[in-house]
C-alpha cells in the first residue's frame, strides 16, 4: 500500500500510477481532501459519491468506485 503526503500536488500524485500500469499492478486512488478535491478533475470524472459518503453510510464502498483503466480504479 502506499500512502501520498498532502503537500503533493494532483499531477504528482497521478505519476507513480502510470508506472503501475507498466507493472499490471491495480491501484485504487482515494482523494481525501474533503474541502478541495481535484483528482476528479484531472481524471475528468464525475465527483458525485466519494470517500465522506462511505464514512457516512450513505453510499457503500463499490457505489462510489470508479472505473477508470484497467490499472486505476
Amino acid at each position: 500500500m502506499m500512502l501520498v503526503p498532502y503537500i503533493f500536488h494532483s499531477y504528482q500524485i497521478l505519476q507513480p500510477f502510470h508506472l503501475y500500469n507498466q507493472l499490471n499492478k491495480k491501484v485504487l486512488l482515494v482523494d481525501a481532501d474533503s474541502r478541495r478535491s481535484t483528482i476528479h478533475k484531472k481524471l475528468k470524472i464525475e465527483n458525485e459519491l466519494g470517500l465522506m459518503d462511505v464514512i457516512t453510510n450513505s453510499a457503500s464502498l463499490e457505489d462510489c468506485v470508479k472505473h477508470y483503466s484497467s490499472y486505476l480504479d
